[in-house]
């Protein structure tokens, strides 16, 4: 099987009824034909895409670290990676399910010896909200007796005068405005005291959690290993489980190829999807096994040197139109090529040169003088330019070059 599809190789079996010009016609369809092929593609890559997707949950997945130990290792900055679902559900119910590679580092008795620290740091932190909600509320109670302490001293100013008589009592609300005052500044210090002590306990929290920044760190890289490991084997199981459909998929198509079958665009619609379930496995994997964090300081590095970055980009412009103009170089080589075209000109009774309506009995354009037929190498006989067999002996084109010049 011949996976350069760019290039053709001839079949060497005489009796193949293969035309090489005719092969853009044996992959055609009719619209109503290429709409159903459209959705057997589409409708191919969802069912892959379920394949896969089934394939990742027979595989089980590695049991992430748990919830205790990212909090130690937050305490001790150090970066934990977390499956979301495993690491809500046991915040939820304050649960750690601890890991066997936890258990064998002694993670478990590091959280132990935290653990009532952790209690009291949580008491103090409900303390300090419930003290901030209360200085909320008093300092608003506190704002507007201010103001109505204000007012009165105001009514006082015009019943002194005889203006207005008063109606609010500046001796009470004087009076109410020094005690929330009193009352504000108590809860402030209390906040400052539960404040300083929530600071205290975190930096013992943070002194025990350093201690174990070996062991977090190692259970981070036994779970990265087991991680990889996974998509290693999910990606072992995809392939062989797709590599074998795509490659019946593709050998049907290039045989019906081959043979100008009316079938040939079905197979080909089939190899579309399979191979992108194909690329999607190896893309997907790719990703997953990819040092993302030398990627990104690479990046990160790169990105300092902004000429370089000018270089990139404009050889980024200029390598783009490099590449599509590749492919459809590719595609006019092996569809437009002079053999190809010529065959196609003299099918329709056209000169390869000029277009002119020409005879079967010519050999000869007469108005360009372009060669429409060339002596056969066996009989003798004067045989249509470019094809592949003598119409007279029948004898291959490639069979009698060979001969003439072996002989």
């Amino acid at each position: 099987m011949n996976l350069r599809f760019w290039k053709k190789i001839e079949p060497t079996n005489t009796h193949t009824p293969y035309a090489p010009y005719e092969e853009i016609d044996a992959k055609r369809t009719s619209k109503l034909g290429y709409f159903f092929l459209v959705l057997m593609v589409i409708f191919g890559v969802w069912q892959g895409n379920n394949l896969l997707s089934s394939i990742q949950e027979t595989i089980d997945r590695p049991v992430p670290n748990s919830n205790c130990s990212h909090t130690l290792a937050e305490y001790a900055n150090i970066s934990l990676s977390y499956n979301y679902y495993t690491y809500y559900e046991e915040s939820i119910f304050n649960n750690c399910a601890f890991t066997k590679r936890e258990t064998l580092l002694g993670i478990d008795l590091a959280y132990q010896k935290i653990e009532p620290l952790l209690t009291q740091l949580r008491v103090l932190q409900t303390t300090a909200n419930e003290l901030q909600g209360f200085i909320s509320t008093k300092g608003y109670e506190h704002e507007r007796t201010l103001e109505k302490y204000q007012a009165s001293l105001i009514e006082d100013v015009a019943q002194n005068t005889g203006s207005a008589s008063g109606v609010l009592s500046s001796y009470e609300l004087g009076a109410a405005v020094s005690t929330l005052a009193d009352e504000l500044s108590n809860l402030n210090q209390q906040l400052n005291i539960t404040q300083s002590q929530i600071t205290a306990l975190e930096n013992r929290i943070r002194t025990t959690s350093q201690t174990y920044a070996v062991e977090l760190e190692e259970i981070e890289k036994q779970y990265q290993q087991e991680l990889n490991l996974h998509e290693f084997i999910t990606f072992l199981v995809s392939i062989i489980l797709i590599a074998p459909v795509f490659y019946f998929t593709w050998y049907h198509y290039h045989k019906a190829k081959l043979e100008r079958s009316e079938y040939t665009i079905i197979w080909g619609g089939a190899v579309a999807s399979f191979g992108l379930i194909l690329a999607q496995i190896a893309l997907v994997f790719t990703y997953e096994i990819l040092p993302r964090g030398i990627l990104e300081a690479l990046l990160s590095f790169l990105s300092a040197f902004e000429a370089l970055w000018v270089l990139l980009y404009w050889f980024s412009f200029i390598l783009v139109p490099l590449f599509f103009g590749f492919l459809i170089y590719l595609i006019q080589k092996k569809f437009y090529n002079k053999q190809a075209v010529m065959m196609r000109a003299l099918k329709s009774g056209q000169c390869p040169g000029c277009s002119l309506k020409v005879h079967h009995d010519m050999n000869n354009c007469p108005i360009c003088g372009y060669s429409l037929k060339t002596r056969c190498h066996h009989c003798g006989a004067m045989s249509l330019a470019g094809g592949s067999f003598c119409s007279t002996c029948g004898r291959s084109s490639q069979t009698l070059d060979v001969d003439s010049t072996s002989t």
